[in-house]
């Protein structure tokens, strides 16, 4: 996962399998934890939640840029 890069895939940085994660309360939990690329406009399903769903040529776009990305050059 480290080799691909993809300008539609984000980043993969690094996985733990244990990891702490402390609440604001103070609560330790262990937990798996995986360190990716930010993407600073969310993904696709807060896109969809945010605009009430897809017209034909965004949801076209969005397709082509899919299998762009599933078949890698």
């Amino acid at each position: 996962m480290k080799l691909l890069e993809h300008k539609n895939i984000p980043a993969f940085y690094a996985s733990y399998e244990s990891a702490n994660y402390v609440q604001d309360n103070g609560k330790v939990y262990e937990v798996a934890a995986i360190v990716m690329e930010y993407m600073p406009n969310g993904d696709l399903n807060n896109y969809i939640t945010a605009t009430g769903g897809l017209s034909e040529e965004v949801a076209r776009t969005l397709f082509r840029t899919l299998i762009e990305s599933k078949y890698l050059p």
